[in-house]
């Protein structure tokens, strides 16, 4: 039986996009209930390449 979450890298991609899209905010600060630095991690915290690239990648990367 398959314990993972999610089944693919692209789909948990595609859901940390879709996570990005629906909190980002055009503020240069970062706002209530806004998601930043997302990224894609293993069971082991470990981060996945983006998969259309092959490098690491984190959607609205914001200092905090």
């Amino acid at each position: 039986m398959n314990n993972n979450p999610l089944d693919s890298d692209v789909t948990t991609w595609r859901y940390a996009w879709k996570l990005f899209m629906a909190t980002k905010s055009d503020q240069n600060t970062i706002q209530p209930d806004e998601m930043i630095n997302i990224t894609v991690v293993d069971n082991d915290d470990k981060n996945i390449n983006y998969y259309v690239t092959g490098e690491p990648e984190i959607y609205n990367v914001k200092n905090i």
